[in-house]
């Protein structure tokens, strides 16, 4: 609405009373499309003064129209016009949304009851960068989800960084404590710093290798406390769910792992102190 009010006003060079013309007719246009509505609720009503009632606001509806007709003509050139050329647009693109929803929901109805099935097991997805906070949150929700997990890590052509080590050190014995199987842990070397198009091929190639199971794409994002600081981070996570929304299919489903930096980092910071200070005790 600021934009087209103030595109109104640039495109009548800022002189307000060339728009009154533009109010009298969308005013008395809204007042004969309400009479006539009125027109049509009387008629279906089953009131006793129903037809009374309908025959005011018809006569109503037609004393509006003479009106509305009359302001076109005569303010035509003084920006009457543009109601002429606009409502007919608005209307086509009101009818096309309608068309568009109906179509819509043709496509996603059921005929019948909705049919559950067992479901297939699901296999998890999660690709992670750095061994922390994120990482250990999205493993957490991972084996929620299922017993199959498979960790993805892009690994550049020339780095000294070992995951695996990493990985042997700081996630391994975690989970040998925990009783959980060893995930599928999958090093991907990238060259020239690739890191979504790996990702998106492996997760094509699991799911081809495994039709008959869901493949849930566990994708961590930072929530920080300024809205603009979602410039500097994420960008890849919202790529890589863009594309799995567009190209994906149906059996890839997409979780998105949170991490508020405000609420869960001091409250995970509290609970590593009181662990730390157990083990030196």
């Amino acid at each position: 609405m600021t934009v087209l009010a103030g595109s109104l006003l640039i495109l009548f060079n800022i002189v307000t009373d060339k728009l009154i013309p533009l109010f009298a007719v969308g005013a008395f246009l809204a007042f004969t499309l309400s009479q006539a509505g009125m027109v049509m609720h009387w008629l279906r009503s089953k009131d006793q003064n129903a037809l009374l009632s309908a025959a005011i606001n018809g006569i109503g509806a037609i004393a509006t129209t003479i009106t509305f007709l009359i302001v076109i003509v005569t303010k035509f050139a003084e920006g009457a016009w543009l109601v002429v050329i606009v409502l007919p647009l608005l209307f086509i693109v009101m009818v096309s949304i309608n068309r568009h929803y109906s179509k819509i929901a043709q496509q996603v109805a059921v005929s019948g009851p909705i049919e559950i099935e067992r479901p297939c097991q699901m296999i998890a997805v999660a690709p992670i960068e750095h061994l922390n906070i994120l990482a250990e949150k999205a493993l957490q929700v991972a084996y929620g989800l299922s017993q199959n997990v498979h960790i993805l890590h892009i690994e550049e052509e020339y780095t000294d960084r070992d995951f695996s080590a990493e990985w042997r050190v700081d996630v391994q014995p975690s989970l040998d404590r925990s009783g959980l199987p060893a995930p599928e842990l999958v090093i991907l070397r990238s060259p020239y710093r690739k890191v979504i198009a790996p990702i998106l091929n492996y997760i094509w190639q699991l799911e081809a290798e495994n039709p008959k199971n869901t493949i849930a794409v566990l994708i961590p994002q930072l929530v920080e406390s300024r809205w603009y600081y979602s410039f500097l981070h994420n960008r890849r996570a919202a790529i890589l769910r863009t594309v799995l929304l567009l190209k994906g299919r149906n059996r890839i489903v997409i979780i998105n792992v949170p991490l508020n930096l405000e609420k869960e980092l001091p409250t995970k910071i509290a609970e590593r102190r009181v662990l730390r200070d157990r083990v030196r005790a």
